[in-house]
């Protein structure tokens, strides 16, 4: 167990033993949640299992921007949600039909189920209690797939997912684009470069697939929620509650975004060629619109940290939650600015997803954007 405080459990077990072992305490961790937390809300998970439903039975949901006449299946209506429809990508139908008649307090067990294999998997025993961070506890209250799409998706990016596994992450963090858009643009491009065919004929297929489904999907859903990037998606005084945006872009605009740029990058200033910790973070500035509990991603970054670092975020996050979560939708912006800027003082430099070392890793050549970056801070001086 000590060993555990200061290594990845995948570098204390080896062989089948270390998957056999994964699959366990998902299995227990699921089942326990599952028995102990109860959901606070269903509306978003009975939201999101219509539209698979929709989807699955051939009923189109993607209109512009929203479809009338759908209606919602009994056993869903019981919990007193409306039918509305989602903009989330047709292929989601793929990932999550498996949930068909899932419940939302199920959707809760496996965010909790799937951040203890992450942690386990890929980072160290403290980062574990991570679970009761805001953002986290914002996933229960929501019972929302966000974290299933944008957080494993992200887990298997940094475990250096290849081929038709990193064409699966890609998609699924494509699910909600907007809230880690800029991983998923650098990915993109790094797997374009690599040539990586097995991941590309993946996503293709799959994309041509649900397109050729459901094509109002592109032509319509997409098209309107692409139209927040003209500045309509900033949010104002009269904005409705949908339009109600968590990032520093969609709540303040442009200067305020620049300047929480301007600060990561100075916070980050030795950890330039970080660039996946970097899109992450930015990426949660310059979206036009996302979420509370979308910051939960924020928290993979702490996967490997040391208590005392954990326990610092931990402690100054939940010390938000008097203040700036006391009144619906007033100041929780602040407090996922909090998070954020945080993240960016907390964690330490992570050397294994450099530029430099997932170079030599994959036996390739520096990605040529960063090039120029890797090469100045290789001769930096020290002092």
């Amino acid at each position: 167990m000590a060993v555990l405080l200061h290594r990845p459990l995948r570098e204390v077990i080896s062989g089948h033993t270390y998957s056999l072992f994964l699959a366990l305490v998902f299995v227990v961790t699921l089942v326990m949640t599952y028995l102990v937390l109860e959901p606070i809300n269903h509306d978003d998970w009975v939201r999101t299992v219509q539209q698979i439903r929709y989807l699955w039975r051939g009923e189109n949901p993607y209109c512009d921007p929203y479809c009338d006449g759908l209606t919602i299946d009994p056993d869903l209506a019981a919990y007193g949600a409306y039918p509305g429809t989602i903009p989330y990508s047709p292929w989601y139908m793929f990932f999550f039909g498996v949930l068909y008649y899932a419940t939302a307090r199920l959707v809760v067990a496996l965010n909790v189920a799937f951040w203890s294999v992450i942690i386990l998997d890929s980072g160290r025993l403290p980062a574990l209690v991570l679970v009761l961070h805001p953002t986290f506890l914002m996933l229960w209250a929501s019972a929302n797939i966000d974290f299933l799409v944008n957080g494993v998706g992200l887990w298997l990016i940094l475990r250096g997912a290849r081929g038709w596994r990193r064409g699966v992450a890609l998609l699924l963090i494509a699910i909600k684009p907007q809230v880690l858009p800029l991983v998923l643009m650098l990915e993109g491009a790094r797997t374009l470069w690599e040539r990586d065919w097995e991941a590309m004929l993946t996503m293709a297929s799959v994309t041509l697939i649900s397109i050729l489904l459901y094509p109002t999907w592109l032509t319509e859903t997409l098209r309107t929620y692409f139209g927040a990037l003209d500045g309509s998606g900033v949010a104002t005084e009269t904005r409705t509650l949908s339009g109600y945006s968590f990032s520093v872009f969609g709540a303040w605009g442009v200067l305020p975004a620049l300047a929480v740029t301007a600060a990561v990058l100075i916070l980050m200033r030795r950890r330039l060629t970080e660039w996946r910790s970097l899109a992450v973070l930015l990426g949660l500035v310059w979206t036009p619109y996302i979420n509370p509990y979308s910051f939960s991603v924020l928290l993979l970054l702490f996967r490997k940290e040391s208590a005392w670092r954990v326990g610092t975020y931990l402690g100054l996050s939940i010390a938000t939650l008097p203040i700036l979560f006391a009144e619906f939708h007033q100041y929780e912006r602040y407090g996922t600015l909090a998070f954020l800027l945080l993240a960016a003082v907390l964690t330490t430099p992570d050397r294994e997803h450099t530029e430099e070392a997932i170079a030599v890793r994959h036996a390739v050549p520096i990605f040529p954007p960063a090039r120029p970056l890797a090469r100045a801070v290789a001769t930096e001086p020290v002092f």
